[in-house]
């Protein structure tokens, strides 16, 4: 996940961020929840652990949750869930750049859970993960 800080003037070394120190980034979308939507994020972030440590990487636990509403359309019950596809698009991209025009060898990529889930962080059924609607 992407994030921005403002400057306090008192961090040292550390780099001890506390919650009221995150803003929000306003050149990147952002999820219902505030979560920064930064697929070249996740293509610089690849090419760091690459250029770092010269082992085959994996992306695991990537996607986004979102409040998908079930709509009736010709006696069926759909979601519509765009946001959810542009999101795993444009990552997937990314990651497709890292491999193809920066030269990471890139093993994989595992998103969250391929059906919705109860939210770990909230607790709630209406923030939803997968890709399948539970």
């Amino acid at each position: 996940m992407s994030f921005a800080t403002k400057y306090t003037g008192r961090f040292g070394k550390t780099f001890d961020f506390s919650e009221e120190d995150y803003v929000r980034n306003t050149y990147l979308k952002a999820s219902d929840w505030g979560w920064a939507i930064d697929p070249t994020g996740l293509r610089i972030a690849i090419n760091e652990l690459w250029e770092r440590y010269q082992k085959p990487l994996f992306v695991v636990e990537n996607s986004l949750g979102t409040q998908d509403v079930l709509v009736e359309e010709n006696g069926q019950k759909v979601c519509h869930d765009q946001a959810h596809i542009d999101y795993l698009r444009t990552h997937v991209e990314a990651m497709a750049d890292a491999i193809n025009i920066d030269g990471v060898e890139l093993w994989g990529y595992l998103p969250w859970g391929c059906i919705d889930l109860v939210s770990a962080s909230t607790g709630e059924m209406h923030k939803r993960y997968g890709f399948i609607y539970v």
